[in-house]
């Protein structure tokens, strides 16, 4: 076999790169598939290998969008007053702003927490914890309403 049709390095890399993305050790996965190294796997088989990794990488992407949607949707619906659910019937249009207000009042309290948690060794004003929250929820808030929560 020449050398040409050995895995590049940059093949490798990527390789390498997927595998952490996915938590699983390179090792265990040679195991896996019956490898006995990385150094003699073809270009092909490199790019064959790359191309698996990526489309699980895709699905378990995917599986988390959605699991944070329902959880978002969920405690958005455990949080709406029954006043407001009625409000959402009389006039939709304060049903919209009302649903808006929940998710943002939502945002607010996770960006807080995520702050806190960011900022708990100290050494930052407060006014920069402030500024954090903001961006972060009103970052959560824009990603939210993107995806229709």
């Amino acid at each position: 076999m020449a050398m040409e049709d050995f895995a590049t390095e940059k093949q490798k890399k990527k390789l390498f790169a997927v595998l952490h993305s996915l938590d699983r050790d390179p090792k265990e996965f040679m195991e896996d598939r019956n490898l006995s190294s990385f150094d003699k796997l073809t270009r092909e088989q490199c790019s064959d290998l790359i191309t698996e990794l990526e489309a699980i990488e895709e699905q378990r992407k995917a599986k988390r969008e959605q699991d944070i949607k329902t959880g978002l949707q969920e405690q958005i619906s455990e949080q709406v007053p029954k006043d407001a659910e009625l409000a959402f019937e009389e006039e939709p249009v304060n049903a919209e702003v009302a649903r808006m207000g929940f998710v943002m009042q939502l945002c607010t309290s996770e960006a807080k927490k995520i702050a806190d948690a960011l900022c708990s060794n100290g050494g930052i004003t407060e006014g920069t914890k402030a500024g954090m929250i903001q961006k972060l929820a009103t970052t959560m808030f824009i990603e939210a309403m993107k995806r229709g929560l």
